[in-house]
């Protein structure tokens, strides 16, 4: 189930960068500003923040980073 459920998140996800979305995240890129990312330690969250990544990265032309810390913190 919680398999499901990730992947579910990740999808959804994915379809945020659409519409709307899309449009802010090209602007906000188009300026030169790098999109920040938090270090998530738990494997799935690593795996999410990696695939959101690289759409932004491949699919829009933005620079991101990942912030490293605690999930409390990030």
């Amino acid at each position: 189930m919680q398999l499901r459920q990730f992947r579910a998140a990740v999808c959804a996800a994915a379809l945020a960068l659409t519409g709307a979305s899309a449009h802010a995240a090209d602007s906000w890129c188009a300026q030169g500003k790098t999109v920040h990312f938090a270090g998530i330690t738990w494997e799935s969250g690593a795996f999410a923040t990696e695939v959101l990544r690289q759409i932004l990265e491949k699919g829009y032309g933005c620079k991101t980073d990942v912030v490293p810390g605690s999930t409390a913190a990030t």
